[in-house]
């Protein structure tokens, strides 16, 4: 069973929704991105966002810096490559280390149920 089909275990991926950003560009484009998360680095807040359409390429993730104003975020471009290239790194040693703990865990989510996350 995929995590999307609901098993009922209780877990958070039991109750996934996604977060949609709608965005215009410079050019007036219409676009629209999940948010996979937000995350500290370095004292700042940064998101991790997946184009959402169908035809997007899953691997496809954008990296922005988030600014918090009141109950809303503002999502900057990272303008400094070595920062950008940092990031980076955080975020394929945090990938890894929750690809450790899905092995350890034979391929389950962790929660005992029999769903494969």
């Amino acid at each position: 069973m995929a995590h999307d089909e609901h098993c009922g275990c209780g877990c958070e991926h039991d109750d996934y929704e996604p977060v949609l950003i709608n965005t215009v560009t410079d050019t007036g484009e219409e676009l629209t991105f999940e948010l996979l998360e937000i995350f500290d680095f370095e004292g700042k807040d940064y998101a991790r966002l997946q184009p959402y359409d169908e035809d997007a390429d899953e691997d496809e993730d954008l990296l922005m810096e988030c600014e918090n104003i009141g109950d809303e975020y503002i999502f900057h471009a990272i303008e400094d490559d070595a920062l950008f290239e940092r990031i980076v790194a955080y975020l394929d040693a945090q990938i890894a280390e929750e690809d450790d703990e899905y092995d350890e865990n034979n391929g389950e989510c962790g929660c005992g149920c029999d769903c494969e996350k």
